[in-house]
C-alpha cells in the first residue's frame, strides 16, 4: 500500500511540472496566439468595415482604399481624376436598399433599416447598404431577388416620363445633359455624381446651384399615377414627395418624384 502511494505521488508531482513548464511553451505557439487589440477593432473586427456594419474582407479592402483617395491631401482636379480612375477599376460607394440575400453578398457592406416597416414580423426584412459600382441600372437588372433599386420619375415637357435610378433616399441639385447631379460626402469629403439615365455612375467636381436651388411642389396628378404603379413603391417607401429640379442645360426646372422610406 505505502509502495502504491509513493507511485501515486510521483506521478502526481510529474504531472505538476508538466502544467508549470510545459503549458508556457504551448502558450506562445503560433497556432494559439490570441489577436492583439487594435483601434479600428473599436468599429468592427475587421480593418476598414464601417461601425456595426455586416461586413466582409472583400468590401473591406476597397473601401479601405477608397478611404486612403478620398481623404489624400491632393488638388480638387487631381483628386477628381485619381477618383475616376478607381471608379473606372472599382466602382464608387454607392447607398442602396439591400434584401436577405443581398446581405450574404461579399460585395455588400449592410446594417439594419431605420424603418419600422422594413422590419415587421411576417415580412422580409429590408437593410440599407453600400456597394462599389459603376452602373446602377445594371445591379438591379441582374440581382432582382438580392437588391431592391429606388427610382425617381421626371415629367418632360412632351408630357413624357422619363425614368432615373437614383442613390438611396437622395435627391438631385441639378440636371444636366440628360444627367442628375448629386452631392455626396463621404466622412467629411465633397464631390460630385453625375448619373445618366442608362445608370451610367461618373465622379465629377462638386456643383452646387447658385440661384436655382431644388424646389418643393405640388405633385403633377401624372407623375403620382406613374409612381403608385412602381412595384416597390410601396414596400420601400411611406409616401412621396415632388421637386423642381433645375436644368443647367434648358434653362429651365423640371418637375420629378421621389419616395421618402422613414425620414
Amino acid at each position: 500500500m505505502e509502495t502504491l502511494l509513493k507511485y501515486y505521488k510521483k506521478i502526481f508531482f510529474l504531472l505538476l511540472l508538466q502544467m508549470l513548464f510545459v503549458q508556457p511553451l504551448f502558450s506562445n505557439s503560433p497556432l494559439i496566439k490570441k489577436e492583439r487589440f487594435k483601434p479600428y477593432m473599436i468599429d468592427h473586427s475587421i480593418e476598414g468595415c464601417p461601425t456595426n456594419s455586416i461586413c466582409d474582407k472583400k468590401a473591406a479592402l476597397i473601401r479601405k482604399k477608397w478611404l486612403k483617395l478620398i481623404q489624400s491631401n491632393d488638388s480638387k482636379k487631381k483628386k477628381i481624376k485619381n477618383i475616376e480612375h478607381f471608379r473606372k477599376k472599382f466602382g464608387v460607394p454607392f447607398p442602396i436598399w439591400v434584401g436577405p440575400l443581398g446581405i450574404k453578398d461579399k460585395s455588400v457592406i449592410s446594417w439594419r433599416s431605420p424603418c419600422s416597416h422594413h422590419t415587421q414580423k411576417g415580412n422580409e426584412k429590408i437593410f440599407i447598404g453600400e456597394k462599389f459600382l459603376k452602373n446602377i441600372k445594371n445591379l438591379y437588372s441582374k440581382n432582382e431577388k438580392k437588391f431592391m433599386a429606388q427610382k425617381a420619375f421626371m415629367l418632360l415637357d412632351s408630357h413624357k416620363i422619363k425614368e432615373f435610378f437614383i442613390p438611396r433616399d437622395d435627391t438631385p441639385l441639378l440636371v444636366e445633359s440628360n444627367q442628375l447631379i448629386f452631392q455626396f460626402e463621404y466622412y467629411g469629403h465633397y464631390y460630385g455624381l453625375a448619373i445618366k439615365e442608362n445608370g451610367q455612375v461618373r465622379v465629377i467636381e462638386n456643383q452646387r446651384p447658385k440661384d436655382h436651388w431644388p424646389v418643393n411642389i405640388e405633385c403633377p396628378k401624372k407623375l403620382v399615377t406613374k409612381f403608385r404603379f412602381e412595384k416597390l413603391a410601396n414596400t420601400l417607401n411611406l409616401g412621396h414627395f415632388c421637386q423642381a429640379i433645375w436644368n443647367k442645360s434648358t434653362k429651365k426646372y423640371q418637375s420629378m418624384i421621389f419616395g421618402h422610406s422613414c425620414n
